[in-house]
């Protein structure tokens, strides 16, 4: 799955046309996101009450043409799925 799907559910969007398979359905897929995007903010929240530092910067995201040169540059967006993996991912 992409940031972006992961996001979209969520933001509770339906999930799509994600392949899933066989053993997994859709729903229970979306609810175990749900859960582990509760768990990442209810994580991030006490590391930061207990003292950590955010060391959230702005991120920059380039265009390029075919040979590799820049053509325009904007902010990377990051997503609570960004967020979310980053906290409950392997350690």
């Amino acid at each position: 799955m992409s940031y972006q799907e992961v996001q979209n559910v969520i933001e509770g969007k339906p999930l799509g046309d994600v392949p899933i398979i066989p053993e997994h359905d859709a729903q229970g897929l979306a609810c175990d996101i749900k859960v582990l995007s509760d768990l990442s903010q209810q994580l991030r929240h006490e590391r930061l009450r207990n003292g950590a530092l955010s060391l959230d910067s702005p991120q920059l995201k380039f265009e390029l043409d075919e040979k590799g040169l820049p053509l325009d540059c904007s902010e990377y967006a990051v997503l609570d799925s960004h967020r979310m993996i980053e906290e409950v991912g392997p350690h």
